[in-house]
């Protein structure tokens, strides 16, 4: 049993940080964390997601992946491939802020984020390489992260 400590120290980090990840849903300027894509040419788009440090950096990549699959089942495609990778899990978005007389006028206020993007390309047929089956990494994502959304 004295391993029983240990266990429940990392079955307690793992649901935290559940509790800690924030709603799956579409980028909100205002809230500064979710999914956003750009088209970059017919099959191909970037497609990012911004959340709080709070989350590890295995949450904001799997819901870049989520995302990337829906998008790819959303525009007719079955698999998808990743061209592009980037991610910069710890970086600092600095913004002004403050206007008129307050004390914080052109002030910066650093707001950290973690942020995965991914540059994509749909297929209609399975390419030979690395690809994506884009109905089961959504599933399985869903599920793993008990995501309820259509």
């Amino acid at each position: 049993m004295k391993f029983m400590p240990i266990i429940t120290v990392i079955l307690t980090l793992f649901l935290f940080n559940f509790a800690l990840a924030s709603d799956y849903q579409s980028y909100d300027k205002k809230g500064g964390y979710g999914y956003s894509e750009q088209k970059y040419n017919d099959n191909v788009y970037i497609v990012t997601y911004k959340d709080e440090l709070n989350v590890t950096p295995q949450y904001v990549n799997d819901m870049v992946f989520l995302r990337s699959a829906e998008l790819t089942l959303e525009k007719g495609f079955a698999y998808f491939t990743v061209k592009k990778a980037v991610s910069n899990n710890n970086k600092i978005n600095k913004a002004r802020f403050g206007q008129g007389s307050s004390p914080d006028v052109g002030a910066f206020k650093s707001r950290a984020r973690r942020k995965s993007e991914l540059r994509i390309e749909f297929h209609k047929i399975k390419p030979e390489g690395d690809s994506f089956q884009a109905n089961m990494m959504a599933a399985s994502l869903k599920e793993e992260y008990q995501i309820n959304n259509p």
